[in-house]
């Protein structure tokens, strides 16, 4: 069962639509910072997208949280294991066990 479960994490994130990280995103919503540094997203970044979507705004941690994801995305050599280890490291189980679950539709 876990070799199961490691080669359907083992799934390259980069071949994964945007479609998931906009609905990953969803649930992180205001916890995107703390994601993102668990993810190795360069505090920079983020404090890019703090001034560029102001907390408070509708919609901003949504549109802040997709990027962190995007961007860790393209940081190269990232699978669903490495997400899903990193939400469950941050406490975002709920979070590890959707990845793990759109991991296995993706498989199929």
């Amino acid at each position: 069962m876990f070799q199961e479960i490691d080669d359907v994490l083992a799934v390259r994130a980069d071949d994964l639509r945007e479609v998931f990280y906009h609905l990953l995103a969803k649930r992180a919503g205001p916890n995107w910072e703390e994601i993102g540094l668990y993810l190795d997203v360069e505090y920079g970044f983020m404090d890019q997208l703090r001034m560029d979507y102001p907390s408070g705004v509708e919609g901003n941690s949504v549109s802040c949280a997709r990027r962190v994801f995007i961007k860790w995305m393209k940081s190269g050599g990232k699978t669903l294991k490495d997400l899903h280890d990193a939400l469950l490291e941050a406490e975002q189980g709920a979070m590890a066990s959707f990845v793990l679950h759109k991991a296995t539709k993706y498989k199929k």
